[in-house]
């Protein structure tokens, strides 16, 4: 079965990625021969007007590339030709003569995003899933499919390398402010918005003087000093791979995109070898296994919860109450014994969530809906509805 179906409707053709044997899309070598045989189809069409990529994974666009791949490289040869590959691949999509929008719903990582770089325009919906980065540097290396190169050309250069130096990951909305998405719009609408972008046309995007002048050779010159200084005092030079990027980005944007490429292949190859990338990636697989771990040894099953009580409404309890909110969606009663604890409680939890909306990570009925989640008393009425205190 193949990882990715066509559907061709008023002539603009939409693939959808779905893997069925892995739990998130991942680029893998199933997916390398899947991904042959579609573009040639794609390619082969010449009825086609634009194309849209999507994921058919709920919450997960593609999360990058099979980490256990890395595993798989012996040589610093062998990790050159392996990107350059990937960048071959992405190149099939900047060469289609149709419009090509990259419909981006849930977690976009890594390749997931770099794959979407080459595509004309990124729209992302606003869901909470919606994470967009470049996170390779915190496995010892740097992004190896075209990140190091396109990044910093389609955005400031400030930006490109707080992105590409930490790995940050980016809500939609955050990812539409700098530049490196077109649109963030609501899940529902987001296929509408994609045909929308579909018709536009191919884009032909003016770079601001600004961002001209901070990729001028003094300009680069400058702001990369300004970025190795905070890179040495957070590393102490300690660690290769933000010193890399650091090159790599600065050497490439002095050159030509495909030598810039051919500059990020060299780099990526060479980090890979290093032996702080090997224990970065042992680490990755560790946490991963842990996370895999209920920390029960017996068999014991989980029992499902709908509201949560919280005792004592301080700083910690008031900090237990807006994670069980927030990241666990659950309801929440907080009690406490004075009045005037559980005002602070409560408000405290408040201001945490009006931060988000400050910094336009929710919106004013998400904010709403939040809060209406937590509820608080001075006696214990309405802990007995209480899944678990």
């Amino acid at each position: 079965m193949s990882i990715f179906t066509f559907e061709k409707i008023d002539n603009i053709a939409i693939v959808t990625m779905d893997d069925p044997s892995q739990p998130q899309n991942v680029l893998n070598m199933q997916v390398q021969a899947d991904y042959e045989a579609i573009f040639t189809q794609i390619e082969a069409d010449a009825s086609l007007t634009a194309l849209i990529f999507k994921s058919g994974k709920p919450g997960c666009f593609l999360a990058g590339a099979d980490i256990s791949m890395l595993q798989g490289i012996e040589t610093e040869q062998q990790a050159y030709e392996s990107c350059h590959l990937l960048h071959a691949f992405f190149q099939r999509i900047v060469d289609l003569p149709i419009t090509t929008v990259a419909a981006i719903d849930g977690v976009c990582l890594g390749g997931g995003l770099e794959i979407s770089l080459a595509f004309d325009y990124r729209v992302a919906s606003t869901a909470r899933a919606t994470k967009i980065g470049v996170p390779e540097v915190q496995l010892g290396i740097l992004p190896g499919g075209g990140g190091t190169q396109r990044i910093p050309r389609l955005i400031d250069l400030p930006s490109a390398l707080d992105l590409l130096l930490t790995g940050k990951q980016l809500s939609a909305v955050r990812a539409k402010k700098i530049g490196l998405v077109d649109s963030a719009v609501e899940p529902e609408v987001l296929m509408d918005v994609a045909r929308r972008f579909a018709a536009k046309g191919k884009p032909n995007r003016k770079v601001p003087m600004m961002q001209r002048l901070m990729k001028s050779f003094l300009g680069r010159k400058f702001v990369i000093a300004q970025a190795r200084k905070g890179v040495m005092k957070a590393t102490k030079g300690k660690y290769p791979a933000p010193l890399k990027i650091l090159d790599v980005v600065n050497s490439g944007l002095g050159t030509s995109l495909n030598k810039g490429l051919d500059i990020e292949a060299r780099g990526f190859s060479q980090l890979l070898m290093t032996p702080e990338s090997s224990q970065f990636v042992n680490i990755f697989f560790a946490t991963t296994d842990l996370k895999k771990d209920t920390g029960v040894d017996s068999d014991a099953k989980a029992v499902k919860t709908e509201t949560i009580g919280v005792l004592g409404a301080g700083l910690m309890g008031a900090g237990i109450a807006y994670v069980s909110m927030d990241q666990a969606r659950k309801n929440v009663r907080l009690k406490d014994i004075a009045v005037d604890s559980l005002a602070k409680g409560v408000a405290y939890t408040g201001k945490i969530v009006d931060k988000k909306l400050a910094r336009r990570r929710i919106k004013p009925h998400q904010r709403q809906e939040l809060m209406s989640r937590l509820t608080s008393g001075i006696t214990y009425d309405g802990l007995e509805q209480a899944d678990v205190v």
